[in-house]
């Protein structure tokens, strides 16, 4: 079957590389009056200094390296609830600008605070960016155990939450392993947690990656929530799984450690540039271990490859908060919880 399958998708691959049209099109593309403009990249964190990054767009085919487009010289200035403009500079080689004049750290950025940042350079437009902080946010262990199949149920619990009307939540799988005695020989491997699933109906009101029925998320990549949803404290039901591909009969005396979660109260934009991030690359999720994968018909599957192999065919939107340029500012503010060690 499998033979059969890379012929016919081979066979699929010839037929359509023979529609010029499908893959390739000429594009009239001029670059007169283009201009290079300046791109800013900051994500606070609410009772953390600011960590600013300038750089610079680029005409494609331009003879550059990869640090060519960092500015190190630019003018950036800072402001916290409509007060005094700081100026910033960077210190040493780090291009981040995040000192004062008199050499000492940015002040630390507050749960709700408004914070503006300007830029200017003179090869370049000015831009301009705002943000207000979100909230603090709480969040305990309220039960968790190890599953046969070797999943591990985690409830979390979340305060109410009380910020601004369009914040989100965002929970992630941050890092953790099992480790298990292999029977034959009784070595001991780790086998690292590589993704979080939930069929809590919360996760319906935002975008999030889907897979067999369930909401996932990789490690490092959130699960959405609107934090108009947290008006009261919730339980959120997890599974941490780490067996895909495990045969967990070779194994024996599973043990958890170091499972640690995070729980992030962040900005709408926060939640914006994460989907844009997703789209540009083209990100999709597994189906938990042990759960059948949904089969759809074979040329969906051929399809699916293509675009793989081929990349993202759709134009996609840069998503930018920045005034004048591109980049983004964004904020969130952050609780960990981790499972305690048997």
């Amino acid at each position: 079957m499998m033979k059969f399958y890379k012929i016919l998708l081979c066979a699929a691959l010839v037929s359509l590389s023979g529609c010029e049209e499908m893959f390739y099109r000429e594009v009239d593309f001029t670059i007169e009056g283009e201009e290079e403009m300046l791109v800013l990249e900051t994500e606070n964190i609410v009772g953390q200094s600011p960590n600013i990054l300038v750089n610079h767009t680029f005409l494609f085919g331009s003879d550059r390296d990869e640090r060519i487009g960092v500015v190190l010289d630019a003018d950036v200035s800072l402001r916290i609830n409509g007060g005094e403009w700081m100026p910033l500079y960077r210190y040493g080689v780090s291009p981040a600008y995040r000192i004062l004049a008199d050499s000492t750290k940015a002040p630390k950025i507050q749960a709700l605070d408004t914070v503006e940042i300007a830029v200017s350079h003179p090869k370049y437009a000015p831009i301009t960016a705002r943000q207000i902080m979100p909230n603090t946010i709480k969040a305990e262990m309220r039960e968790y155990e190890l599953m046969n199949n070797g999943w591990v149920s985690v409830t979390l619990r979340l305060d109410a939450y009380r910020g601004n009307p369009d914040d989100m939540i965002a929970i992630r799988l941050d890092s953790g392993m099992v480790q298990m005695t292999y029977r034959r020989t009784g070595k001991i491997l780790d086998n690292v947690f590589d993704a979080i699933y939930s069929t809590e109906p919360v996760f319906a009101e935002a975008l999030n990656l889907q897979a067999a029925g369930y909401y996932g998320g990789h490690t490092g990549y959130d699960l959405f929530f609107p934090a108009s949803a947290l008006s009261e404290p919730m339980d959120i039901h997890l599974i941490a799984d780490c067996m895909r591909g495990v045969n967990q009969e070779l194994y024996r005396n599973l043990t958890v450690r170091n499972l640690t979660f995070s729980v992030r109260a962040c900005t709408y934009d926060y939640y914006l540039y994460e989907q844009f991030h997703r789209a540009y690359k083209n990100l999709w999720l597994e189906e938990p271990s042990g759960v059948p994968s949904q089969e759809g018909n074979i040329m969906e599957e051929i399809l699916k490859t293509v675009s793989e192999t081929l990349g993202q065919q759709e134009k996609i939107a840069v998503y930018t908060n920045v005034e004048g340029g591109l980049g983004y500012l964004t904020g969130y503010s952050k609780v960990s919880v981790t499972l305690p060690e048997p």
